[in-house]
């Protein structure tokens, strides 16, 4: 119990470059070894084995203690981090889950306008979500082309994108949309949580589109 808030701190994942979406720790004491018995020790429990040899793993930090009396003393924290190939993976996979949801009704992907990339920097730096839809509103004031953007936040999770959150990019007939890929911080455990902003072209003003659903996502 007296190393509680050491692993909290641990777990947390402070020191680590990029942003931790998940962490787990293995530790114990090797009472009459070193650092071998205590890893040989590890493995032998199926909880910290699969701890340890996680191929999702991105960052592991150590510290231990070894002390004649006790023995040889660890903990492992390993990281998984949302790095830009895990980024460019997530925006993949949703673009095949809205090409199959349309059932061949034709849709097509766009690069991302510059300020909404920003702006999804912003956001990953902790500022709120809603610096997404100010860029959106930027960009269709200077534009002068008669489409306007929309955009809708699409929480990413294991299960995949909820249905109703992404109903306007279905029900269009012809899509022409781009997927941003940013994250909100939970502040109790210092982990994120992956986000879509998904924009798309509609002959609409922006509000009326926005009034068919939008998912809100604020930090923990």
């Amino acid at each position: 119990l007296g190393d509680h808030q050491h692993r909290v701190q641990m777990i947390r994942g402070d020191r680590v470059q990029g942003a931790v979406t998940w962490a787990a720790i293995a530790s114990g004491i090797a009472f009459d070894g070193n650092a071998a018995d205590w890893l040989a020790y590890r493995l032998l429990n199926p909880i910290s084995r699969q701890t340890l040899m996680n191929a999702d793993v991105d960052e592991i930090a150590i510290a231990a203690h070894g002390d004649p009396i006790v023995g040889f003393g660890a903990a492992a924290v390993v990281y998984t981090v949302l790095t830009p190939q895990r980024e460019a993976a997530l925006a993949d996979d949703l673009e095949r889950s809205i090409t199959k949801a349309r059932k061949q009704r034709p849709s097509r992907r766009l690069e991302n306008p510059p300020e909404l990339e920003a702006a999804a920097r912003d956001v990953a730096g902790d500022q709120s979500l809603r610096a997404l839809s100010a860029a959106l509103t930027r960009i269709n004031l200077s534009g002068s082309s008669p489409a306007y953007m929309a955009g809708l936040v699409v929480p990413l999770g294991d299960g995949g994108p909820a249905a109703s959150p992404v109903a306007p990019l279905l029900a269009a007939e012809a899509l022409s949309y781009g997927i941003v890929i940013t994250h909100v911080t939970n502040r109790k455990t210092g982990w994120v949580s992956p986000v879509a902003f998904v924009w798309f072209l509609t002959d609409r003003p922006a509000e009326r589109e926005a009034a068919l659903g939008t998912a809100q996502v604020r930090p923990i």
